[in-house]
């Protein structure tokens, strides 16, 4: 029989796989951080989340994304997998995706870590750290 989890984001039961215990960890550290459930989506499609999008997206998911109080733009992205060997994968896989969400922060969580980043047009790249900062703390940096 197959071993499942509740996931009370989106009130059902889940297969309890590797990554799916990643993210049901982000998630509640997510809920410490202070960030409003009702504004967390997850495994959105990218075309759930641009349904007006002017060219044809990618048939993908975003493990989870939050949105901005009062905005309704995406704050934050964050892509879940089962191994740390995969975190340079991720990253670009997050960044794809954010080519079209235009999300103010990126970030890849694995096992016991998790690495958050945002686009910093003065370096022309990426700049990342490894924690999630609060969603205050993301809000004031983004919005001011």
């Amino acid at each position: 029989m197959e071993s499942k989890i509740y996931d009370p984001l989106r009130r059902c039961f889940v297969k309890r796989s590797p990554e799916e215990m990643v993210r049901q960890g982000v998630l509640l550290s997510m809920e410490d951080l202070g960030f409003p459930k009702s504004l967390v989506g997850v495994e959105k499609s990218l075309k759930e989340l641009m349904p007006e999008a002017p060219e044809a997206l990618p048939d993908r998911r975003v493990d989870i994304v939050c949105f901005s109080a009062g905005y309704f733009k995406p704050l934050l992205i964050v892509e879940c997998k089962a191994y740390p060997t995969f975190l340079r994968e991720a990253l670009l896989q997050v960044m794809g995706y954010n080519h079209f969400l235009q999300a103010a922060f990126i970030a890849v969580a694995t096992p016991g870590e998790i690495v958050m980043g945002w686009y910093d047009p003065l370096e022309k790249g990426y700049r990342f750290i490894e924690r999630l900062l609060s969603y205050k703390e993301l809000m004031e940096a983004a919005y001011g």
